[in-house]
């Protein structure tokens, strides 16, 4: 159970480095690409 835990920690830690460097990188990547509702 312990090395599970281990696995799963790492990939957790993995996959947050590896969104913080696509957002500092490429930002526009994680942008709302549909513009929000306009009220007039």
């Amino acid at each position: 159970m312990r090395r599970l835990w281990l696995i799963f920690a790492q990939a957790v830690t993995v996959s947050v480095a590896v969104l913080f460097v696509l957002n500092t990188l490429k930002p526009e990547w994680f942008k709302n690409a549909a513009p929000a509702a306009v009220v007039s």
